[in-house]
């Protein structure tokens, strides 16, 4: 696999439906199904800012008890930070890449306070904690674990979603496929990793990817999607919702007890291999019309999950650039409904070609998603607009 194909490793109406866990009751009485509500949160980014946004989160801040927007501008490795209840932009967070605050370049963070933001590094493993000055407060190296095995960066991005996880003195880290086993790429690479800030120790879990391809496979038979997957912690467990596999793999916080649950959507029979592509456009285009899972989300205050599914299409290679429609979440999509033990209570089948589903956000009134898909006939470049979508129970689905 090509270094161009592992950098896309990191790219990227209602009908109720869903496949259930054998071992899961069926209840027709509990299904769900999110509606859009035509509500709307606007708010206005400058001109060099691109909406194909790679990290995006809510903070509230605990002295003022005010929520904020933030996201990254990747390009000028700065945060942007918005009042939620205004939309103005009331800050931006500018971080040097050189000298005695230097942080390198950064891709995702983890906004703990403003007083302690934790950076993710792009082209080492290295987390950087700094403040809302831009003042360097520490360096958190990884490059080995404490048995010598090399890491690489691990990028704490919402576009595949993936935050730093902090309990404790810990953090918990996110891990791709590990160039550095070579010929057992697969089956040496762990998902996750976990850095002990007051001992210095860095870990790997035990979990491993799932066998989707051969180690062997991936040279001839990778587009580069297969082993990508999001991680979320519902305060107890972390959730894996792997691209290419229809089940999600429930970890503790030691990751030393797995459970499998099928996660199923109607309109996936099986996500579909495929070879590698001869250029970069074929790829892309690939990346656009395969079928296949994406980010998997828990929403608190409705003690739900939410697993997001990429349907099959057919573009016309002429008519569409398939690298911006990748990287904000594809054109037609569903989303699955899972309740606390994982059972599949809905699935929720979206317009094509309105919601930008690479940024989107939980609020206690519901799930929240972009709507500045630059097919939109309302889209406009100047404003990331969010529709808020609420979760309600469907009635007379017989």
């Amino acid at each position: 696999m090509s270094i161009k194909h592992l950098s896309l490793l990191f790219v990227l109406i209602t009908f109720i439906a869903c496949s259930q866990n054998k071992k899961q009751k069926e209840s027709s009485e509990d299904e769900y199904s999110l509606v859009p509500t035509k509500e709307y949160a606007n708010f206005e980014v400058p001109s060099d800012v691109k909406l194909c946004i790679k990290a995006l989160y809510l903070y509230t801040d605990s002295a003022s008890n005010k929520e904020y927007l933030t996201f990254q501008n990747v390009a000028e490795n700065e945060i942007l930070i918005y009042d939620w209840k205004s939309k103005k932009q009331t800050d931006k967070l500018i971080f040097d890449k050189e000298g005695a605050n230097g942080v390198g370049e950064f891709y995702g963070y983890l906004m703990k306070s403003f007083d302690e933001i934790y950076l993710a590094g792009t082209n080492t493993p290295l987390i950087s904690v700094v403040d809302s000055a831009g003042n360097l407060k520490k360096k958190i190296p990884f490059q080995k674990t404490t048995d010598g095995n090399l890491l690489i960066p691990s990028l704490a991005m919402t576009m595949r979603y993936m935050p730093f996880e902090i309990i404790g003195n810990n953090i918990y880290i996110t891990q791709m496929l590990n160039r550095t086993y070579g010929s057992n790429i697969v089956e040496k690479s762990r998902v996750s990793a976990v850095i002990d800030t007051l001992s210095k120790k860095v870990n790997l879990l035990p979990i491993k990817f799932p066998p989707i391809l051969t180690s062997k496979e991936i040279q001839t038979q990778s587009i580069g999607m297969e082993f990508t997957y999001s991680r979320e912690f519902n305060g107890a467990k972390f959730i894996y919702s792997f691209s290419y596999d229809e089940k999600i793999h429930v970890a503790n916080i030691t990751h030393d007890s797995i459970q499998l649950f099928s996660a199923k959507s109607k309109f996936i029979e099986r996500p579909e291999k495929t070879s590698n592509a001869p250029d970069f456009k074929v790829l892309a285009q690939k990346l656009c019309e395969l079928p296949m899972y994406g980010n998997l989300i828990y929403d608190k205050y409705r003690k739900v999950y939410y697993r997001f599914v990429y349907h099959k299409e057919t573009f016309d290679a002429d008519d569409e650039d398939f690298f911006e429609l990748s990287q904000i979440g594809r054109n037609k999509f569903s989303i699955i409904i899972l309740n606390e033990e994982f059972q599949c209570i809905g699935e929720t089948v979206f317009p094509t070609g309105i919601y930008a589903i690479s940024a989107f956000l939980i609020r206690e009134d519901g799930l929240y998603l972009s709507t500045s898909h630059y097919k939109n006939p309302t889209f406009n470049e100047d404003i990331l607009q969010f529709e808020r979508i609420e979760l309600k129970k469907t009635i007379n689905l017989k």
